[in-house]
């Protein structure tokens, strides 16, 4: 998988947090589980539903993010 313009973006406004500005970041399908898959995020929290849980940024996450900039 790679890191494609809109995982990339979701990722850049996770590390922002401007998904707490109300910015969507799953316009995309199933971006976050493509995400979670690719070992740049990890649930936060319990296992809730995939929309509702909270996640973090991985230090591979962090790579790619910043290796795109």
């Amino acid at each position: 998988m790679t890191l494609t313009p809109q995982r990339r973006t979701a990722l850049a406004r996770m590390s922002d947090g401007e998904w707490r500005l109300g910015h969507d970041i799953t316009d995309h399908g199933n971006l976050l589980g493509a995400l979670d898959r690719m070992g740049y995020i990890r649930r936060a929290s319990g296992r809730l539903s995939i929309l509702s849980d909270t996640w973090k940024i991985t230090p591979d996450g962090l790579a790619a993010l910043e290796a795109t900039q």
